[in-house]
């Protein structure tokens, strides 16, 4: 006699049971999945990067031209995502800079002794050139400078002499 075909009946409460059980399946699924990818990346990790250095060098000048078209055609809308981003996150990020000039603040230092050795010459003749360009300017800053601390300048000075 053959088997007897069981059919049940389920209520509504029970149709969260089953999708609670279909997502533990999708879930042990994914990870499963996810395993064996990091599995085959590992193990081709060698060929895969030297494919993908090919691969660019072979196509080095289309992907330069894509990015410069890209980055042409959407400048505008990059350029607004980046002033509302550092607009969005100004103090963070001046919380960072500082504790980063803090902590290497003798590296910095040191770093900017070497550039200054090194393009001494090129610095001052920069110099030369601006202060050239702009000796007008200078000497009327000078000017009322001077003008603005003069009763400073003679109260400092009147301070100074013996009586």
């Amino acid at each position: 006699m053959p088997p007897q075909l069981q059919i049940r009946t389920h209520r509504v409460s029970d149709v969260s049971l089953f999708a609670s059980i279909d997502a533990e399946i999708d879930a042990e699924y994914r990870e499963g999945r996810a395993a064996s990818q990091r599995r085959y990346y590992a193990e081709h990790r060698e060929e895969r990067g030297a494919y993908q250095r090919r691969y660019n060098a072979e196509h080095r000048e289309e992907r330069a031209a894509w990015q410069r078209r890209y980055y042409a055609e959407h400048y505008e809308e990059r350029a607004a995502s980046q002033r509302r981003y550092y607009a969005e996150h100004r103090e963070e990020r001046g919380a960072y800079q500082r504790r980063y000039n803090a902590e290497h603040r003798e590296e910095i230092a040191a770093s900017r002794r070497r550039y200054n050795a090194e393009h001494r010459e090129e610095i001052a003749a920069s110099r030369r050139r601006y202060n050239a360009k702009h000796r007008e300017e200078i000497a009327a800053y000078q000017r009322r400078y001077r003008a603005a601390h003069l009763e400073e300048r003679a109260a400092a000075q009147r301070e100074e002499r013996p009586k």
